[in-house]
Formats: structure tokens, C-alpha cells, sequence
């Protein structure tokens, strides 16, 4: 019995007490557990015991141990940021100025020609100067609308309906006809500076000396129509 209790002592000894000694019990009267009074019973004596050291490779051992027994470190998730909507698409490109204006010349070259003509339903004394001049204005409508596929890259558009509204006078409607003659021919200089194509700029040329002889003419006949009303 005396040897079983030692036994145990050790053992508890090593399961809660770390370090180089270890009480042992040894030689213990055991008649305390018999009823005697536990204070006349003499002390044990303490015996040391040497314990081995670790190795390294124990302690190796027990690192790697520790580490499989960790945890791997999950980092949080990061925070949802706010999203902000998709934007929206951006708005088509302007058109070139310059195609823009070529094409806007178009359009009002044959307001021009159709001018001429309403011109000779209003009255038939210059019909002759008129119809040349209306001849004149689709050659030079024509001329435009290549100069505006060449700028843009685009067919030629569509004619339009549209006509000037003249006045009931003949004199009257020559005058309109002359100032919108003036201010086409007005765009047309802007477009001569914004466009620096030599075979686009020699047409541009001819239609510029062709509106100024336009304009003169419609002029004068709006001198002679009024020498007449007098």
C-alpha cells in the first residue's frame, strides 16, 4: 500500500508541478488514514527528484504542435463600400462646325432656287434673268451637297420642303431675295475659313463669286422695279 501511495503522489507531482523538483512522499505513516490524530504523524520527507531537460527537437516538436492547434488568421471582411449608380451614357458628339454649316448652305441654296421661282409666279418681267439665276443656284446646291459628303463622310441629304415666304410685291420680294442672297453668302466666307482643303476651297471660291453676282443682280432688279412703280 505504502508503494501505491507513492506511486500516486509522483504522479500527481508531474501532472501539476513543472520545474526541475518534484515532492515525493516516502517512508509516510500511513495510520493518519486510520484514525489517528494526522498531527502526530511525522512529516514526509521531501525527496528530489532529477527530471530530464527538454531537447531541441522536443521543443521543435512542441512549437509545430502549437501551430497545427492554432487557428489560421481570417481577416474581417472588408466594410461594403457605396457603389455609386453607373452613369449615364455620354451624349452623342457634336458635328464638325464646318459639316454642320455646309450642310445648313445646302438647304438654303435651294430656298434660293425655289426663291427664283416663285419670283417669276409673282410677276413675268424679268423671268428670263430669273430662270438663269434659278439654273445657277441648283448647279451651286449641287456643288454643296458633295462639299458636305466630302466633310462628313455622310450622303447627301434629303431636300427639304420648305420656301421662303416672299411678299405679294415684286419689288418687295426682290428686296428679301437680294438680303437672304447677302447673308448665304455671309456663311458661305465663314466656311471659306474654316475649311482648308485646297479642291473643297477652289469650289467654295466659284459659289462665293456666284452668290456676289447673284446679289448684285437681284439688286439692280429691285432698283429697275422700282424706277418702274414711279
Amino acid at each position: 500500500m505504502q508503494q501505491d501511495y507513492l506511486s500516486s503522489a509522483l504522479k500527481l507531482s508531474r501532472d501539476s508541478i513543472t520545474g526541475e523538483e518534484v515532492i515525493a512522499l516516502n517512508n509516510a505513516d500511513h495510520s493518519t488514514y486510520l484514525g489517528r490524530d494526522s498531527r502526530l504523524a511525522p512529516r514526509p520527507q521531501a525527496v528530489k527528484v532529477q527530471q530530464k531537460r527538454p531537447t531541441i527537437l522536443n521543443k521543435i516538436v512542441n512549437v509545430f504542435q502549437e501551430r497545427q492547434n492554432q487557428q489560421p488568421f481570417i481577416p474581417p471582411p472588408n466594410p461594403p463600400q457605396n457603389q455609386r449608380p453607373p452613369l449615364p451614357p455620354p451624349p452623342p458628339p457634336m458635328p464638325n462646325p464646318a459639316v454642320r454649316l455646309s450642310r445648313d448652305i445646302y438647304f438654303d441654296l435651294d430656298l434660293l432656287a425655289k426663291a427664283y421661282r416663285d419670283l417669276r409666279t409673282i410677276s413675268d418681267a424679268d423671268e428670263q434673268t430669273l430662270q438663269n439665276l434659278e439654273s445657277q443656284a441648283i448647279i451651286m446646291r449641287s456643288t454643296m451637297g458633295n462639299i458636305y459628303s466630302n466633310l462628313s463622310g455622310n450622303p447627301v441629304p434629303p431636300l427639304r420642303s420648305d420656301r421662303l415666304t416672299l411678299d405679294e410685291n415684286y419689288c418687295a420680294a426682290l428686296k428679301q431675295v437680294a438680303d437672304f442672297t447677302l447673308d448665304l453668302n455671309n456663311n458661305l466666307l465663314s466656311l471659306m475659313r474654316q475649311v482648308s482643303v485646297p479642291s473643297i476651297d477652289r469650289q467654295l471660291l466659284i459659289i462665293n463669286a456666284t452668290l456676289s453676282s447673284h446679289e448684285r443682280t437681284t439688286r439692280n432688279l429691285y432698283n429697275e422695279c422700282r424706277l418702274r412703280e414711279v
